[in-house]
Protein backbone atom coordinates (compact mmCIF):
# COMPACT_ATOMS: atom_id res chain seq x y z
CA UNK A 1 0.00 0.00 0.00
CA UNK A 2 1.56 3.82 -0.47
CA UNK A 3 2.78 5.87 1.97
CA UNK A 4 -0.39 7.21 4.22
CA UNK A 5 -1.11 10.77 2.86
CA UNK A 6 -2.71 13.44 4.95
CA UNK A 7 -6.04 15.06 4.40
CA UNK A 8 -5.76 16.14 0.91
CA UNK A 9 -9.26 15.68 -1.03
CA UNK A 10 -10.20 16.02 -4.57
CA UNK A 11 -10.54 20.29 -3.89
CA UNK A 12 -6.65 19.83 -2.10
CA UNK A 13 -4.52 19.06 -5.10
CA UNK A 14 -2.02 22.00 -4.58
CA UNK A 15 -0.77 21.19 -1.67
CA UNK A 16 -0.22 17.93 0.08
CA UNK A 17 2.86 15.74 -1.27
CA UNK A 18 2.56 12.11 -2.42
CA UNK A 19 5.48 11.41 0.75
CA UNK A 20 7.04 12.90 3.73
CA UNK A 21 9.83 14.91 2.61
CA UNK A 22 8.80 15.56 -1.37
CA UNK A 23 10.46 18.05 -3.10
CA UNK A 24 7.78 20.97 -4.62
CA UNK A 25 7.09 21.98 -7.66
CA UNK A 26 4.96 25.09 -9.17
CA UNK A 27 1.19 24.45 -9.02
CA UNK A 28 1.01 22.67 -13.10
CA UNK A 29 4.68 21.40 -13.18
CA UNK A 30 5.32 17.91 -13.59
CA UNK A 31 8.81 15.96 -13.67
CA UNK A 32 10.10 16.47 -17.33
CA UNK A 33 10.17 13.00 -19.00
CA UNK A 34 10.46 11.88 -22.96
CA UNK A 35 8.71 13.95 -25.11
CA UNK A 36 6.20 16.84 -24.67
CA UNK A 37 3.12 17.42 -26.37
CA UNK A 38 4.14 18.45 -30.47
CA UNK A 39 6.77 16.05 -30.31
CA UNK A 40 5.39 12.90 -31.16
CA UNK A 41 1.74 11.27 -31.93
CA UNK A 42 -0.61 11.40 -29.47
CA UNK A 43 -0.03 8.28 -26.92
CA UNK A 44 -2.45 5.39 -26.11
CA UNK A 45 -0.99 5.00 -22.75
CA UNK A 46 -0.61 7.43 -20.49
CA UNK A 47 1.44 6.10 -16.80
CA UNK A 48 2.32 8.12 -13.90
CA UNK A 49 5.02 6.99 -11.78
CA UNK A 50 5.16 7.89 -7.98
CA UNK A 51 9.05 7.51 -6.83
CA UNK A 52 8.14 7.40 -3.73
CA UNK A 53 5.80 4.74 -4.02
CA UNK A 54 7.15 1.26 -1.84
CA UNK A 55 8.96 -0.28 -4.91
CA UNK A 56 9.68 2.80 -6.81
CA UNK A 57 11.83 4.34 -3.80
CA UNK A 58 14.37 1.86 -4.79
CA UNK A 59 14.58 2.61 -8.22
CA UNK A 60 16.43 5.98 -9.67
CA UNK A 61 15.74 7.25 -12.88
CA UNK A 62 12.06 5.52 -13.08
CA UNK A 63 10.58 8.19 -15.79
CA UNK A 64 13.27 8.12 -17.80
CA UNK A 65 13.35 4.30 -18.13
CA UNK A 66 9.16 3.87 -18.38
CA UNK A 67 9.52 6.48 -21.10
CA UNK A 68 12.08 4.29 -22.77
CA UNK A 69 10.10 1.39 -22.69
CA UNK A 70 6.50 2.62 -24.12
CA UNK A 71 8.33 4.58 -26.82
CA UNK A 72 5.94 7.19 -28.85
CA UNK A 73 2.78 5.00 -27.35
CA UNK A 74 2.92 6.11 -24.43
CA UNK A 75 3.96 9.11 -22.11
CA UNK A 76 5.38 8.78 -18.65
CA UNK A 77 5.09 11.20 -15.82
CA UNK A 78 7.25 11.30 -13.08
CA UNK A 79 4.49 13.06 -9.78
CA UNK A 80 6.03 13.88 -6.75
CA UNK A 81 2.74 15.91 -5.21
CA UNK A 82 -0.97 15.75 -5.77
CA UNK A 83 -1.11 18.41 -7.74
CA UNK A 84 1.50 16.84 -10.06
CA UNK A 85 -0.92 14.26 -10.82
CA UNK A 86 -3.71 16.98 -11.44
CA UNK A 87 -1.15 18.30 -13.99
CA UNK A 88 -0.48 15.01 -15.69
CA UNK A 89 -4.11 13.91 -15.78
CA UNK A 90 -4.65 17.41 -17.27
CA UNK A 91 -2.57 16.55 -20.15
CA UNK A 92 -3.46 13.13 -20.74
CA UNK A 93 -6.77 14.13 -20.96
CA UNK A 94 -5.87 16.71 -23.76
CA UNK A 95 -3.55 14.33 -25.29
CA UNK A 96 -6.48 11.50 -26.20
CA UNK A 97 -4.66 8.81 -23.46
CA UNK A 98 -7.07 5.93 -23.66
CA UNK A 99 -5.36 3.91 -21.15
CA UNK A 100 -4.41 5.17 -17.80
CA UNK A 101 -1.33 3.51 -15.38
CA UNK A 102 -0.23 4.09 -12.33
CA UNK A 103 2.75 3.14 -11.05
CA UNK A 104 3.27 3.04 -7.71
CA UNK A 105 0.80 1.61 -4.85
CA UNK A 106 -3.35 1.83 -4.34
CA UNK A 107 -2.96 5.13 -2.97
CA UNK A 108 -0.85 6.17 -5.98
CA UNK A 109 -4.07 4.66 -8.05
CA UNK A 110 -6.52 6.55 -5.32
CA UNK A 111 -5.18 9.94 -6.35
CA UNK A 112 -4.94 9.19 -10.23
CA UNK A 113 -8.81 7.95 -10.55
CA UNK A 114 -9.53 10.78 -8.05
CA UNK A 115 -7.69 13.74 -10.17
CA UNK A 116 -9.51 12.39 -13.24
CA UNK A 117 -13.21 12.69 -11.29
CA UNK A 118 -12.24 15.82 -10.12
CA UNK A 119 -11.53 17.11 -13.73
CA UNK A 120 -14.15 15.20 -15.15
CA UNK A 121 -16.99 16.06 -13.69
CA UNK A 122 -17.02 14.35 -10.54
CA UNK A 123 -17.16 10.27 -9.86
CA UNK A 124 -19.99 9.44 -11.70
CA UNK A 125 -18.27 10.34 -14.99
CA UNK A 126 -15.52 8.28 -14.84
CA UNK A 127 -16.62 5.56 -16.65
CA UNK A 128 -16.80 7.71 -19.78
CA UNK A 129 -13.43 9.25 -18.76
CA UNK A 130 -11.16 6.46 -17.97
CA UNK A 131 -11.43 3.82 -20.37
CA UNK A 132 -9.34 1.70 -19.11
CA UNK A 133 -7.20 1.94 -15.52
CA UNK A 134 -4.20 0.28 -14.43
CA UNK A 135 -2.99 -1.09 -11.15
CA UNK A 136 0.75 -1.93 -11.78
CA UNK A 137 1.99 -3.36 -8.47
CA UNK A 138 4.13 -1.19 -7.61
CA UNK A 139 3.61 -0.63 -4.12
CA UNK A 140 4.28 -2.70 -1.16
CA UNK A 141 0.72 -4.12 -0.50
CA UNK A 142 -1.49 -3.21 -4.37
CA UNK A 143 -4.51 -5.16 -2.80
CA UNK A 144 -6.17 -3.46 -6.00
CA UNK A 145 -3.94 -5.01 -8.49
CA UNK A 146 -4.06 -8.57 -6.66
CA UNK A 147 -8.24 -8.71 -6.60
CA UNK A 148 -7.52 -7.73 -10.30
CA UNK A 149 -5.66 -10.46 -11.11
CA UNK A 150 -2.77 -8.48 -12.65
CA UNK A 151 0.75 -9.84 -12.02
CA UNK A 152 4.13 -9.04 -12.29
CA UNK A 153 6.33 -6.09 -11.87
CA UNK A 154 5.23 -3.20 -13.80
CA UNK A 155 7.61 -3.29 -16.90
CA UNK A 156 6.18 -6.86 -17.60
CA UNK A 157 2.56 -5.22 -17.12
CA UNK A 158 3.60 -2.55 -19.52
CA UNK A 159 5.05 -4.69 -22.29
CA UNK A 160 2.02 -7.14 -22.64
CA UNK A 161 -0.15 -4.09 -22.79
CA UNK A 162 1.89 -3.10 -25.37
CA UNK A 163 2.36 -5.87 -27.04
CA UNK A 164 -1.34 -6.04 -27.67
CA UNK A 165 -1.85 -2.88 -28.61
CA UNK A 166 1.10 -3.32 -31.42
CA UNK A 167 -0.55 -6.55 -32.91
CA UNK A 168 -3.80 -4.43 -33.17
CA UNK A 169 -5.41 -6.62 -30.27
CA UNK A 170 -7.04 -4.41 -27.64
CA UNK A 171 -5.97 -6.05 -24.14
CA UNK A 172 -9.58 -8.29 -22.65
CA UNK A 173 -11.37 -6.01 -19.64
CA UNK A 174 -12.32 -6.94 -16.12
CA UNK A 175 -14.75 -5.09 -13.96
CA UNK A 176 -13.03 -2.93 -10.57
CA UNK A 177 -15.73 -2.50 -8.53
CA UNK A 178 -15.67 0.93 -6.49
CA UNK A 179 -17.04 2.84 -3.47
CA UNK A 180 -18.38 5.92 -3.91
CA UNK A 181 -17.53 8.32 -0.43
CA UNK A 182 -19.46 11.58 0.03
CA UNK A 183 -20.28 13.57 2.78
CA UNK A 184 -19.04 17.02 5.35
CA UNK A 185 -15.85 17.61 6.35
CA UNK A 186 -14.82 20.42 8.80
CA UNK A 187 -11.88 23.19 7.17
CA UNK A 188 -9.51 24.49 9.00
CA UNK A 189 -11.34 27.41 10.19
CA UNK A 190 -14.40 25.28 11.48
CA UNK A 191 -17.04 25.86 8.33
CA UNK A 192 -18.05 22.43 6.40
CA UNK A 193 -17.39 21.38 2.99
CA UNK A 194 -18.46 18.96 0.93
CA UNK A 195 -16.47 16.21 -0.04
CA UNK A 196 -16.93 13.77 -2.51
CA UNK A 197 -14.22 10.51 -3.22
CA UNK A 198 -13.93 7.27 -4.85
CA UNK A 199 -12.25 4.48 -3.43
CA UNK A 200 -11.43 0.74 -3.14
CA UNK A 201 -11.53 0.61 0.59
CA UNK A 202 -12.29 2.63 3.43
CA UNK A 203 -11.10 1.95 7.20
CA UNK A 204 -13.13 4.88 8.39
CA UNK A 205 -13.21 4.20 12.81
CA UNK A 206 -11.93 1.58 14.87
CA UNK A 207 -8.76 -0.99 14.72
CA UNK A 208 -8.88 -0.52 10.70
CA UNK A 209 -8.42 3.04 11.16
CA UNK A 210 -5.84 3.32 13.82
CA UNK A 211 -4.09 0.44 12.65
CA UNK A 212 -2.40 3.23 9.37
CA UNK A 213 -1.64 5.67 12.19
CA UNK A 214 0.83 2.67 13.48
CA UNK A 215 1.89 1.47 9.84
CA UNK A 216 3.35 4.63 8.64
CA UNK A 217 5.85 5.06 11.30
CA UNK A 218 6.58 0.93 11.30
CA UNK A 219 10.58 0.21 11.81
CA UNK A 220 10.24 -1.77 8.98
CA UNK A 221 8.85 0.88 6.73
CA UNK A 222 5.68 -0.84 4.75
CA UNK A 223 4.60 -4.11 3.59
CA UNK A 224 4.14 -7.49 5.16
CA UNK A 225 6.38 -7.19 7.55
CA UNK A 226 5.42 -3.67 8.96
CA UNK A 227 1.64 -5.54 9.08
CA UNK A 228 2.77 -7.65 11.70
CA UNK A 229 4.98 -5.21 13.54
CA UNK A 230 1.47 -3.40 13.96
CA UNK A 231 -0.49 -6.71 14.84
CA UNK A 232 1.90 -7.47 17.40
CA UNK A 233 2.48 -4.38 19.34
CA UNK A 234 -1.45 -3.42 18.76
CA UNK A 235 -2.35 -6.75 20.43
CA UNK A 236 -0.24 -6.48 23.51
CA UNK A 237 -0.69 -3.11 24.29
CA UNK A 238 -4.60 -4.23 24.13
CA UNK A 239 -3.38 -7.14 26.49
CA UNK A 240 -1.61 -5.17 28.91
CA UNK A 241 -3.98 -2.27 28.86
CA UNK A 242 -6.87 -4.45 29.32
CA UNK A 243 -4.85 -7.12 32.55
CA UNK A 244 -2.94 -4.04 34.00
CA UNK A 245 -4.04 -0.58 35.57
CA UNK A 246 -2.28 2.12 33.56
CA UNK A 247 -0.32 3.66 36.03
CA UNK A 248 1.43 0.77 36.16
CA UNK A 249 2.20 0.42 32.22
CA UNK A 250 4.50 2.99 30.59
CA UNK A 251 2.81 5.70 28.95
CA UNK A 252 3.97 4.58 25.40
CA UNK A 253 2.03 1.25 25.61
CA UNK A 254 -0.93 2.67 26.77
CA UNK A 255 -0.66 5.44 23.87
CA UNK A 256 -0.01 2.65 21.50
CA UNK A 257 -3.51 0.77 22.19
CA UNK A 258 -5.25 4.39 22.48
CA UNK A 259 -4.36 5.04 18.75
CA UNK A 260 -4.51 1.69 17.46
CA UNK A 261 -8.51 1.72 19.19
CA UNK A 262 -9.37 4.60 17.55
CA UNK A 263 -13.06 5.09 19.00
CA UNK A 264 -15.44 6.87 17.53
CA UNK A 265 -18.46 8.14 18.88
CA UNK A 266 -21.63 8.21 15.77
CA UNK A 267 -25.05 7.27 14.78
CA UNK A 268 -25.06 4.35 11.58
CA UNK A 269 -27.43 3.23 9.68
CA UNK A 270 -26.59 0.53 6.92
CA UNK A 271 -29.47 0.53 3.76
CA UNK A 272 -32.12 2.42 6.38
CA UNK A 273 -31.63 0.35 9.11
CA UNK A 274 -30.40 2.28 12.21
CA UNK A 275 -27.72 -0.04 14.14
CA UNK A 276 -27.33 -0.95 18.10
CA UNK A 277 -23.74 0.49 18.47
CA UNK A 278 -22.60 4.68 19.91
CA UNK A 279 -18.86 4.20 20.01
CA UNK A 280 -17.66 2.84 17.45
CA UNK A 281 -14.52 0.52 17.40
CA UNK A 282 -14.58 -1.34 14.10
CA UNK A 283 -16.21 0.70 11.02
CA UNK A 284 -14.95 -0.85 7.85
CA UNK A 285 -16.29 -1.02 3.65
CA UNK A 286 -14.61 -2.83 0.92
CA UNK A 287 -15.66 -2.92 -2.38
CA UNK A 288 -14.65 -6.09 -3.07
CA UNK A 289 -12.77 -9.13 -0.97
CA UNK A 290 -9.59 -7.87 -0.09
CA UNK A 291 -5.85 -9.65 0.42
CA UNK A 292 -3.63 -7.25 2.22
CA UNK A 293 -0.12 -8.42 1.89
CA UNK A 294 -1.20 -12.42 1.95
CA UNK A 295 -2.27 -11.63 5.85
CA UNK A 296 -5.19 -10.11 5.85
CA UNK A 297 -8.23 -11.39 4.14
CA UNK A 298 -11.60 -9.73 4.78
CA UNK A 299 -14.80 -7.87 2.59
CA UNK A 300 -15.36 -11.37 1.49
CA UNK A 301 -18.98 -10.59 1.32
CA UNK A 302 -18.58 -7.93 -1.62
CA UNK A 303 -19.87 -8.65 -4.46
CA UNK A 304 -23.11 -8.45 -6.81
CA UNK A 305 -23.41 -4.84 -6.52
CA UNK A 306 -23.07 -4.38 -2.78
CA UNK A 307 -20.46 -3.77 -0.58
CA UNK A 308 -19.30 -5.12 2.39
CA UNK A 309 -19.94 -3.61 5.72
CA UNK A 310 -17.95 -4.03 8.82
CA UNK A 311 -19.39 -2.44 12.26
CA UNK A 312 -19.79 -2.41 15.64
CA UNK A 313 -18.01 -2.19 19.42
CA UNK A 314 -16.38 -5.10 19.50
CA UNK A 315 -13.89 -4.92 22.91
CA UNK A 316 -9.52 -5.60 22.80
CA UNK A 317 -9.59 -8.56 23.60
CA UNK A 318 -12.13 -10.11 21.36
CA UNK A 319 -10.01 -8.28 18.54
CA UNK A 320 -7.46 -10.49 19.65
CA UNK A 321 -8.74 -13.44 19.62
CA UNK A 322 -10.29 -12.82 16.12
CA UNK A 323 -6.94 -12.49 14.69
CA UNK A 324 -7.05 -16.14 13.37
CA UNK A 325 -10.70 -15.67 11.58
CA UNK A 326 -9.01 -12.52 9.91
CA UNK A 327 -5.99 -14.11 8.81
CA UNK A 328 -8.03 -17.08 7.12
CA UNK A 329 -10.62 -14.52 6.04
CA UNK A 330 -13.24 -15.82 7.88
CA UNK A 331 -16.35 -14.15 9.39
CA UNK A 332 -15.41 -12.58 12.75
CA UNK A 333 -17.45 -14.28 15.54
CA UNK A 334 -18.59 -11.63 17.64
CA UNK A 335 -22.41 -10.49 18.85
CA UNK A 336 -20.46 -6.87 19.07
CA UNK A 337 -19.43 -6.85 15.46
CA UNK A 338 -21.90 -6.89 12.22
CA UNK A 339 -21.14 -7.43 9.00
CA UNK A 340 -22.99 -7.20 6.43
CA UNK A 341 -23.41 -7.01 2.14
CA UNK A 342 -25.23 -3.25 1.92
CA UNK A 343 -25.56 -0.95 -0.80
CA UNK A 344 -25.76 2.37 1.53
CA UNK A 345 -23.85 2.96 4.86
CA UNK A 346 -24.30 6.35 6.62
CA UNK A 347 -22.69 8.04 9.35
CA UNK A 348 -22.70 11.21 11.47
CA UNK A 349 -19.94 11.65 14.54
CA UNK A 350 -21.71 12.47 17.75
CA UNK A 351 -17.91 13.46 19.08
CA UNK A 352 -14.50 14.21 17.51
CA UNK A 353 -14.81 13.92 13.77
CA UNK A 354 -13.69 10.85 11.75
CA UNK A 355 -10.14 10.41 10.38
CA UNK A 356 -10.84 8.36 7.62
CA UNK A 357 -8.33 5.97 5.70
CA UNK A 358 -9.20 5.64 2.02
CA UNK A 359 -6.92 3.19 0.16
CA UNK A 360 -4.27 4.06 2.54
CA UNK A 361 -4.97 7.83 2.29
CA UNK A 362 -5.81 10.01 5.69
CA UNK A 363 -8.86 12.33 4.94
CA UNK A 364 -10.31 13.92 8.79
CA UNK A 365 -12.42 15.97 10.22
CA UNK A 366 -15.27 14.14 8.80
CA UNK A 367 -18.44 15.03 10.28
CA UNK A 368 -20.86 13.27 8.60
CA UNK A 369 -20.75 10.85 5.24
CA UNK A 370 -22.06 8.39 2.95
CA UNK A 371 -20.81 4.98 1.27
CA UNK A 372 -22.34 3.52 -1.51
CA UNK A 373 -21.31 1.14 -4.47
CA UNK A 374 -19.29 3.61 -6.95
CA UNK A 375 -19.42 3.34 -10.99
CA UNK A 376 -17.52 0.05 -12.29
CA UNK A 377 -14.07 0.36 -13.63
CA UNK A 378 -12.35 -1.45 -16.72
CA UNK A 379 -9.13 -3.30 -15.85
CA UNK A 380 -7.07 -5.40 -18.48
CA UNK A 381 -7.29 -8.95 -18.14
CA UNK A 382 -4.20 -11.22 -19.52
CA UNK A 383 -4.71 -14.38 -20.37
Amino acid sequence: MATPQSNAQPGDFTADSLAPGSPRRARGETAAVGDREGDAPDPVLGVITNPHSGRNRKRGGRGTALQALVGESGVVRETHSIAEVAAAVEEFRRRGVRIWVADGGDGSLHWLVNSVARQSGGVAALPGALEMVVPSNGGTIDFVARYAGIRGTPEEILRRLLGALRTGREPLRSALPTLWVRGQRNRPNGESEPFERLCFAAAIAGVGAGFFDHYRGARWGSGAASMLEVIGKGSSAFLLTRLLPARLLPARIVDYATVLRAAIDAMVTVDGQPLPYRTLTALNVGAFPIDLGGLVKVFHLAGAGRMHVMAGEIGDLAMIRALPRVFRGRPVDSAALREIAARRLQARATGRPFKMVLDGEFLSAVREFEVRPGPTLAVPRFA
